[in-house]
């Protein structure tokens, strides 16, 4: 779907002079824990495994929340070096512990993070198997957390490319929850990428901006139905925006503002932020 947006790629040769500064940094003071997540985020991102795992097994966790924090870290880490099944004994390990299952955030952050490398490793149905297992050991009275185990259930299928099944899972939980701004967005973003009840899906996008204005996939998916409608000025309004928030540095908001710009006769413009689709692109493989 288009709801989750992405933090900002690095590539091998954006990573050099900036864990330089933080190496630097963090030799000449006393370690600070800012300065060790700013490495370990970067390390992560830069797709350097050895050391992210290095660097997170220096970390002093002081807070339950802390110890989530590093756990999530050292499983990415894990991952990045072939240990997926490390990855996830550790994560489905944490869902065992009373300051998780007290957390009800905690808990959801977890177990998306456990799909999300079931999902990248290839194996969907295990996620799915997971889903189906976490949902029948929710009460039925628990609406809230059902719903939650549902919405996690709809992500593992999407992401497996099962499009029409997550999207007919979608639409029953807008009949419980019609002013969602994700399910919303998410539902309307995916009937204007196929042409199909613009005009129903553009007033659903409208609804999720209002409520998350600074949304970066929100606007992008606004900016795509004033596209689809051929209000092209009224595309670039909102795609603009989109690529000027951290999270609209995303390959696919990139060429959504460029073909809006192209249509508008704007070639240069839309020639420039092909060209940084294209580098977001490369980032994130």
């Amino acid at each position: 779907n288009n709801s989750t947006g992405g933090s900002v790629p690095v590539d091998a040769g954006a990573y050099a002079p900036a864990g330089e500064n933080l190496r630097s940094w963090m030799a000449h003071e006393p370690p600070e824990p800012q300065l060790q997540e700013w490495l370990i985020e970067l390390l992560l991102a830069a797709r350097r495994g050895e050391e992210a795992l290095a660097v997170i097994g220096t970390l002093l966790p002081k807070t339950p929340t802390d110890v989530v924090k590093a756990l999530i870290w050292r499983a990415r880490g894990y991952a990045l070096v072939e240990r997926g099944d490390d990855a996830i004994k550790d994560l489905t390990g944490l869902l065992n512990e009373g300051f998780i299952q007290e957390n009800a955030a905690a808990l959801a952050q977890v177990r998306q993070e456990i799909l999300t490398l079931l999902v990248d490793a290839g194996d969907a149905q295990r996620g799915l198997d997971l889903c189906d297992r976490w949902l029948a050991a929710t009460p039925e009275g628990d609406r809230v957390g059902r719903f939650g185990v549902l919405a996690l259930k709809r992500f593992v299928r999407s992401a497996a490319g099962r499009e029409e099944e997550a999207l007919a899972l979608a639409e029953q939980f807008l009949d419980l929850q019609p002013h969602d701004p994700g399910l919303n967005n998410d539902i309307g973003y995916t009937w204007v990428d196929r042409g199909e009840k613009l005009e129903r899906a553009t007033r659903m996008i409208e609804l999720a901006v209002a409520a998350e204005p600074l949304n970066a996939a929100y606007l992008d998916s606004l900016g795509w139905a004033r596209y689809k409608q051929r209000d092209f000025a009224g595309a670039q309004k909102y795609l603009s925006r989109a690529v000027q928030l951290r999270k609209g540095q995303d390959a696919t908001i990139y060429d959504h503002l460029a073909d809006a710009e192209y249509r508008l006769g704007d070639r240069r413009a839309a020639r420039e932020h092909w060209r940084q689709g294209s580098f977001q692109s490369r980032c994130a493989r």
